[in-house]
Protein backbone atom coordinates (compact mmCIF):
# COMPACT_ATOMS: atom_id res chain seq x y z
CA UNK A 1 0.00 0.00 0.00
CA UNK A 2 1.34 3.41 -0.91
CA UNK A 3 1.17 6.06 1.79
CA UNK A 4 0.77 9.63 0.66
CA UNK A 5 4.13 10.98 1.76
CA UNK A 6 3.32 14.69 1.89
CA UNK A 7 0.13 14.47 4.02
CA UNK A 8 1.83 12.07 6.46
CA UNK A 9 4.78 14.46 6.76
CA UNK A 10 2.54 17.45 7.41
CA UNK A 11 0.60 15.54 10.09
CA UNK A 12 3.81 14.47 11.80
CA UNK A 13 5.13 18.02 11.76
CA UNK A 14 1.89 19.41 13.20
CA UNK A 15 1.64 16.77 15.94
CA UNK A 16 5.26 16.95 17.10
CA UNK A 17 6.27 18.73 20.31
CA UNK A 18 8.29 21.94 20.08
CA UNK A 19 12.05 21.49 19.76
CA UNK A 20 14.67 22.61 22.28
CA UNK A 21 16.13 26.06 21.90
CA UNK A 22 19.07 26.08 19.48
CA UNK A 23 20.64 29.29 20.72
CA UNK A 24 23.81 29.61 22.75
CA UNK A 25 24.18 31.29 26.19
CA UNK A 26 24.44 34.80 24.71
CA UNK A 27 21.13 34.35 22.83
CA UNK A 28 22.68 34.15 19.37
CA UNK A 29 21.77 31.33 17.02
CA UNK A 30 24.02 28.30 17.40
CA UNK A 31 25.24 27.31 13.91
CA UNK A 32 26.54 23.97 15.16
CA UNK A 33 23.21 22.87 16.66
CA UNK A 34 21.88 19.56 15.33
CA UNK A 35 19.28 19.79 12.56
CA UNK A 36 15.76 19.85 13.85
CA UNK A 37 14.15 16.40 13.28
CA UNK A 38 11.09 18.06 11.74
CA UNK A 39 13.26 19.71 9.12
CA UNK A 40 15.08 16.43 8.48
CA UNK A 41 11.76 14.63 8.01
CA UNK A 42 10.57 17.33 5.63
CA UNK A 43 13.77 17.16 3.57
CA UNK A 44 13.63 13.35 3.38
CA UNK A 45 9.96 13.49 2.35
CA UNK A 46 10.67 16.00 -0.41
CA UNK A 47 13.53 13.84 -1.69
CA UNK A 48 11.24 10.79 -1.77
CA UNK A 49 8.56 12.74 -3.61
CA UNK A 50 11.06 13.88 -6.24
CA UNK A 51 12.37 10.33 -6.68
CA UNK A 52 8.80 8.98 -7.00
CA UNK A 53 7.97 11.58 -9.66
CA UNK A 54 11.12 10.74 -11.63
CA UNK A 55 10.37 7.00 -11.48
CA UNK A 56 6.77 7.62 -12.54
CA UNK A 57 7.86 9.71 -15.52
CA UNK A 58 10.55 7.26 -16.61
CA UNK A 59 8.17 4.29 -16.34
CA UNK A 60 5.57 6.05 -18.49
CA UNK A 61 8.18 6.96 -21.11
CA UNK A 62 9.45 3.38 -21.21
CA UNK A 63 5.93 2.04 -21.90
CA UNK A 64 5.40 4.63 -24.63
CA UNK A 65 8.71 3.70 -26.24
CA UNK A 66 7.78 0.01 -26.11
CA UNK A 67 4.39 0.66 -27.74
CA UNK A 68 6.03 2.76 -30.46
CA UNK A 69 8.55 -0.01 -31.15
CA UNK A 70 5.80 -2.62 -31.40
CA UNK A 71 3.81 -0.41 -33.78
CA UNK A 72 6.91 0.36 -35.82
CA UNK A 73 7.69 -3.34 -36.25
CA UNK A 74 4.28 -4.17 -37.67
CA UNK A 75 3.13 -0.81 -38.94
CA UNK A 76 -0.24 -1.28 -37.23
CA UNK A 77 -1.67 -0.14 -33.93
CA UNK A 78 -2.96 -2.69 -31.42
CA UNK A 79 -6.55 -1.85 -32.38
CA UNK A 80 -5.82 -2.22 -36.11
CA UNK A 81 -4.16 -5.55 -35.38
CA UNK A 82 -7.19 -6.66 -33.35
CA UNK A 83 -9.50 -5.48 -36.16
CA UNK A 84 -7.68 -7.72 -38.64
CA UNK A 85 -7.70 -10.63 -36.17
CA UNK A 86 -11.49 -10.37 -35.77
CA UNK A 87 -11.81 -10.18 -39.55
CA UNK A 88 -9.61 -13.27 -39.93
CA UNK A 89 -11.62 -15.20 -37.33
CA UNK A 90 -14.78 -14.45 -39.32
CA UNK A 91 -13.47 -15.78 -42.61
CA UNK A 92 -12.16 -12.49 -43.99
CA UNK A 93 -15.52 -10.72 -44.26
CA UNK A 94 -17.65 -9.22 -41.51
CA UNK A 95 -20.51 -6.77 -41.18
CA UNK A 96 -19.59 -3.58 -39.38
CA UNK A 97 -22.39 -4.14 -36.83
CA UNK A 98 -21.02 -7.61 -36.04
CA UNK A 99 -17.49 -6.20 -35.76
CA UNK A 100 -18.73 -3.62 -33.25
CA UNK A 101 -20.49 -6.35 -31.29
CA UNK A 102 -17.41 -8.60 -31.16
CA UNK A 103 -14.92 -5.84 -30.39
CA UNK A 104 -17.06 -3.73 -28.01
CA UNK A 105 -15.75 -0.62 -29.80
CA UNK A 106 -17.97 2.39 -30.37
CA UNK A 107 -19.27 2.71 -33.93
CA UNK A 108 -17.07 5.76 -34.59
CA UNK A 109 -13.89 3.91 -33.58
CA UNK A 110 -14.72 0.88 -35.72
CA UNK A 111 -15.42 3.17 -38.67
CA UNK A 112 -12.16 5.07 -38.13
CA UNK A 113 -10.17 1.83 -37.96
CA UNK A 114 -11.85 0.52 -41.12
CA UNK A 115 -10.96 3.76 -42.96
CA UNK A 116 -7.38 3.61 -41.72
CA UNK A 117 -6.93 -0.03 -42.71
CA UNK A 118 -8.55 0.63 -46.09
CA UNK A 119 -6.12 3.51 -46.69
CA UNK A 120 -3.23 1.12 -45.89
CA UNK A 121 -4.64 -1.51 -48.25
CA UNK A 122 -5.53 -4.17 -45.67
CA UNK A 123 -9.33 -4.08 -46.09
CA UNK A 124 -12.02 -2.96 -48.50
CA UNK A 125 -15.18 -1.37 -47.14
CA UNK A 126 -18.35 -2.34 -48.96
CA UNK A 127 -21.30 -0.09 -48.22
CA UNK A 128 -24.80 -0.80 -49.41
CA UNK A 129 -28.32 0.09 -48.31
CA UNK A 130 -28.80 -2.93 -46.04
CA UNK A 131 -25.44 -3.54 -44.42
CA UNK A 132 -21.92 -2.11 -44.27
CA UNK A 133 -19.34 -4.85 -44.76
CA UNK A 134 -15.58 -5.03 -44.35
CA UNK A 135 -13.58 -7.51 -46.40
CA UNK A 136 -9.89 -8.36 -46.10
CA UNK A 137 -7.81 -7.61 -49.19
CA UNK A 138 -4.96 -9.85 -50.31
CA UNK A 139 -2.61 -7.72 -48.20
CA UNK A 140 -4.87 -8.20 -45.15
CA UNK A 141 -5.08 -11.95 -45.75
CA UNK A 142 -1.30 -12.15 -46.19
CA UNK A 143 -0.81 -10.26 -42.92
CA UNK A 144 -3.07 -12.71 -41.08
CA UNK A 145 -1.35 -15.73 -42.66
CA UNK A 146 2.04 -14.33 -41.65
CA UNK A 147 0.80 -13.77 -38.11
CA UNK A 148 -0.26 -17.43 -37.82
CA UNK A 149 3.17 -18.79 -38.83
Amino acid sequence: MRLPILPVTVLLLMASPPCANTTNASGAANPTAPMDWKMALLVVSIVFIIIAIIIFLLTGKKEQLHEAAVEGNRGLSEDEDRFLLILYENGGTIGQAELIKQSSWPEAKASHLAKSLEAQGYVKRIMNEKKNMVKATEKGNAFNRQRRQ
